[in-house]
């Protein structure tokens, strides 16, 4: 099954924030777009649960905090403290 990836608006402003004051740009990117393909994929397996079907998930420099539902996937921003 391939689910589909709803980023949140929030998500993507802090994204290309992130992008743009990155010194390795591309790095961030790639990671990005890792993130996409491995909740396209198997979006229950990814980061730790919280929650019901809430999750968080840190890759390399970005963290996410997503919402797993068989039909939908929304994706936001999420900070370490």
């Amino acid at each position: 099954m391939t689910f589909s990836v709803i980023w949140k608006f929030t998500a993507l402003l802090q994204l290309n924030s992130l992008i743009a004051s990155s010194v390795d740009s591309a790095s961030i990117q790639q990671t990005a777009a890792f993130i996409d393909f491995a909740l396209r994929r198997v979006p229950h397996d990814m980061g730790e649960s919280r929650d019901g079907n809430d999750r968080l998930w840190y890759v390399d420099s970005l963290g996410i905090y997503f919402a797993v539902d068989d039909n939908r996937l929304s994706v936001g921003p999420s900070r370490r403290q």
